[in-house]
Order: structure tokens, then sequence, then C-alpha cells
């Protein structure tokens, strides 16, 4: 409004904050060309913003909380950070890639594409187990077994009891009542997997049970009389997780996403995937952001929601024909974006502005609007509550794309 007209002199009672999607000429009294380093609170009033102290000069990137554990990457090594600003290496020799995180119960799972793993007890470790190369020979000799054919298969534990999936049965035919003599059986090269168990049908039967735990390193096993029949083989086809370059969990699923395709784990076993389930998209995933009732899934050049509690019986839902910025998605309490319902919501930085996702699928883009930003290839983002203000703050890297502002 205009204080004195005659002076041109003019009252500006708040500040809007920045805009870009209109010319300046036709802004409204408190909307911004420029806003540098200060903070707008709920009643417009522009802060300076507070600045920042150093407290280590090394170089940190795809930094995940989760609990009481934080973890990070630090040049070429994947590192621990301690409530006492040390650190403890976890794993050495890491690629120059962006490493994605999920935690799940005590246990953070991380991936960068070619590596992945599982911290654990402050330690890492492998995150599935190779599948056994083959499953040996078999060979008839003396025993008791009833004349007929028998298959079986080898299957890795680790010392946490997890196991590894198995390819195809092997299958031996006894002419006679006869026993045999499994040998040539895998070893794991996992330091973590300290022994095999051993399936084996009965007399002309289809289903594997278990019949023998033995020690990693044995390659040979004389099966010649009936052993107890403990439980059947569950594993058989299933193997570890693809190598992702975006990882998550929903609802006991381990999510994978590897270019475009979306795979997605057994129930309650993240370390056991059937390659058969499995998702294809038109462009590559970028971000995937778990909320009640589906997923929200960032492509190149579109978002969707993927509603539904079941993996398997997703339904494709379109929320915007634009995509996101790798990297981005945090979360954030409901009531910090005035969303509704309790919990929290995913907020992420697409190519078009900045997006909350809530429960079910509600969607909303907050700038798009208001302020576009020059778009790059990947960023980090958090929600803070600063000074009584809610604030998303984003940072991005990679080569810069101008944002489609108005001259």
């Amino acid at each position: 409004m205009a204080a004195n007209p005659r002076e041109g002199v003019y009252e500006v009672p708040g500040f809007a904050g920045l805009r870009n999607t209109v010319a300046p000429e036709a802004f409204e009294p408190g909307d911004l060309v420029t806003a540098e380093n200060i903070d707008i609170d709920d009643g417009q009033r522009a802060r300076r913003r507070k600045g920042f102290t150093r407290i280590e000069a090394a170089t940190y990137s795809s930094i995940f909380a989760h609990g009481d554990q934080c973890v990070a990457l630090r040049d070429s090594v994947l590192v621990r950070l301690n409530s006492d600003e040390t650190t403890t290496s976890l794993v050495t020799g890491m690629l120059a890639r962006p490493v994605s995180y999920f935690g799940m119960g005590a246990r953070i799972y991380w991936s960068n594409g070619p590596q992945q793993g599982v911290v654990e007890d402050g330690a890492n470790r492998s995150w599935g187990i190779d599948l056994p190369f083959s499953q040996g020979s078999a060979t008839q000799q003396g025993g008791a077994l009833r004349a007929g054919t028998y298959k079986w298969a080898v299957v890795f534990r680790r010392v946490d009891g997890q196991l590894s999936g198995t390819g195809r049965s092997g299958a031996i035919e006894l002419t006679e009542d006869a026993g045999i003599l499994l040998s040539a059986m895998p070893v794991s090269a996992d330091p973590d997997v300290s022994e095999k168990e051993l399936y084996i049908s009965d007399c002309d039967g289809d289903t594997l049970f278990r019949r023998a735990r033995i020690v990693n390193s044995d390659t040979a096993f004389t099966y010649h009389a009936y052993l107890p029949a403990f439980e059947p083989l569950r594993t058989q086809f299933l193997v570890g997780p693809p190598g992702g370059d975006v990882i998550a969990e929903f609802n006991g699923h381990a999510l994978v996403a590897q270019g475009n395709t979306l795979y997605y784990s057994e129930s309650y076993a993240p370390e056991l995937f059937d390659p058969r389930k499995n998702y294809r998209f038109e462009s590559a995933v970028r971000l995937l952001a778990p909320v009640e009732g589906g997923v929200y899934l960032g492509l190149e050049d579109h978002i969707y929601f993927l509603a539904g509690e079941d993996p398997a019986k997703w339904v494709l839902k379109s929320r915007a024909p634009y995509g996101v910025i790798a990297g981005t998605l945090t979360y954030a309490p409901t009531e910090y974006l005035g969303a509704d319902g309790a919990g929290e919501v995913a907020v992420f930085a697409s190519t078009q502005g900045v997006c909350v996702g809530a429960n079910d699928g509600a969607f909303s883009n907050l700038t798009q609007e208001r302020f576009l930003y020059p778009i790059q290839s990947r960023g980090a983002a958090v929600v803070r509550k600063h000074r009584g203000i809610n604030q998303f703050l984003v940072v991005m890297q990679g080569a810069e794309t101008a944002a489609p502002t108005a001259d």
C-alpha cells in the first residue's frame, strides 16, 4: 500500500518470500526477487539467518540416520558417525557413487548399485548370500534307503541363521535299496557363512526337507538311512537383492530399484528376492517414498503413487507429469506441512517445485505456483523447525539447468 503517494514512499507490511513465476512488475507487495541469508517467519518478518561451524574437514556424503545409528560415506570409506564426533570405519574401497539406505529393526541396509551391505551391531555384513554355484554330485553306495528317485539341494546358512536361495535341485535314482554319497558340494566364500543345510526328498517325492546341517567347508555327506524330515525347502529359486540405485522398506518388504526396474523381496525376508517379481517403468527410478497406504515412485520424468499394502497388488496412480531430483527425500511431521492426519509425510524436490506426499496418495506441490529453482541431477534435504520456523532445506549438485522463470 502507498504510505505517501506524493513522495513515492510505500509501506510493505510483510515479506511473502521469493517469487519468479511472474515478471517483477507483476509482483504483489512483499514479493522478493532476491533473498540471501534470511529467514521469513510466520509473521512475514525477515530475520538474518544464523551461520554454521565446521567440526570436520573431511568430505562427507550420503549421510543417513536410523535410531541411534548414523552412517555416511567419507571419501572412499563407509563410516559410522559416533556421538562423540569420532568415526568408525565400516567398509573401505567404496566406489564414488551415491549410497541409498533404509532402516529395518536395528539394521541399516545400504546399496550403491555394485556394492551393498547391512550395518548391524556396529559392523558391516553381507546383504543376502550368494547362491551355491551347483548342488554337487551324487553317487549310489551301500545303505538302507528304498530304491527310487531322490532329489537334493544345498543351502548356505549364515551365522545369524539367514539362509541363501538355491537353484534347481539335483536328482539321483537308486536302482536298489542303497545309500547316497553327496560330494563336490560348493563352499561359500562369505566369511559369515558357517554352515550348509542339506535338503533331500522322500523316495519319489517332490518336496525337499532339511535332513542335515554340516560345516561350510565340508564338501561331502553320506545319506545312507532315513533321517528325520525337518522344515521343507522354502528358498528354492530365490536370490539375494539385486544391486540397487535406490532402496527402501515397505510393510516388511525390501524395495530395490535398479535402473527402471523395481524389485520387492519376500514378505519379512529382506534378503530373499524372486527375480520374476518386479515392475518396469518408462524411465529410471530416482526416488522411493513409502507412506501409509503405498509408495511414491519418482522417475526421471513422472511421479506415481503405488497404491496398496501388498507390492504384488499395487495399483499405479499418476501424481505429476514431471520428475524428481534424486537424493532429496526426507520426512516431516504432518503438522509441519499443514497436512491432514497424524504421523509423517514425505517431502522431496521435484523438477517443478517442492512436493509433499501424504498418506494414501494425497499429493501437493508447495512451490510450483510461486517459485521455481534451477534443476540439478542430485541433492540432499532435511526438514527442521528452527527459531520457530518450519523449514525445508535442500542442496543440489551436478550440471545445472536454469529454471523456467518469468522474464
